[in-house]
């Protein structure tokens, strides 16, 4: 069983995924990732479920340090972030809740704006 992983970030920086628990007497487990670079670091995120056990916290603070990783990742790239890519869609079209972005391969994806 993993009890904490690293994900990769932009250039200088790595995400620390790991289990904990909210307080010393606490039964169920909670995820914590860790923003970690040369000489120190510190916490992004603190889950707020109540997980039975190590692994499913884990498994969930590595789930949220690889989604901070893509967003820095796209943040260092200057690609805009996707949630607010889909509100101004949204808002630039009113009435519609769904579209469909084609790849320059042909594969589609539909995304839903509401």
């Amino acid at each position: 069983m993993a009890t904490e992983s690293r994900v990769p970030g932009p250039p200088g920086l790595a995400y620390e995924a790991t289990w904990g628990r909210k307080t010393a007497r606490s039964r169920t487990f909670i995820g914590r990732v860790y923003e970690v670079v040369e000489g120190g670091g510190m916490q992004l995120f603190a889950c707020d479920h109540q997980h039975p056990d190590q692994a499913s916290a884990h498994d969930c603070a590595r789930a949220e340090a690889e989604a901070v990783a893509r967003r820095a990742a796209a943040a260092a790239a200057g690609l805009p972030d996707g949630e607010a890519m889909r509100r101004a869609i949204a808002e630039s079209l009113p009435g519609i809740s769904r579209i469909m972005f084609v790849g320059d391969d042909g594969t589609a994806q539909e995304v839903r704006l509401a």
